[in-house]
């Protein structure tokens, strides 16, 4: 499973963020995070702690002049409130899925 995250997240393999929750949590609920660049390469281990929930990590999707690879940041006005079924049927509604299908 690693290797297959490692190539469908493919980007700038060079550096990747953590994040470590801070104990607090903002006004909207959103936990809050301490982030890190971390300018090491990308490994398997990484993924596979990443899966495991022991390490959060983020990758950059561009290689160079190309974008490999996008995602949707939804930061609602309140966590309390929010409905990932609605943002599912949003994106149904306007066919993004059939874009995301390819990528399997």
């Amino acid at each position: 499973m690693e290797q297959k995250l490692l190539k469908i997240f493919e980007g700038n393999s060079n550096l990747y963020l953590t994040t470590s929750p801070t104990g607090g949590v903002d006004e909207r609920g959103k936990v809050e995070v301490k982030c890190l660049t971390i300018h090491k390469p990308i490994t398997l281990e990484l993924w596979k702690n990443h899966l495991e929930g022991k390490q959060r990590i983020g990758t950059q999707p561009e290689k160079g002049d190309v974008c490999k690879w996008g995602c949707i940041d939804i930061d609602p006005q309140s966590y309390k409130d929010y409905s990932q079924k609605k943002v599912i049927d949003i994106l149904n509604e306007n066919n993004f899925n059939k874009e995301f299908s390819r990528c399997n």
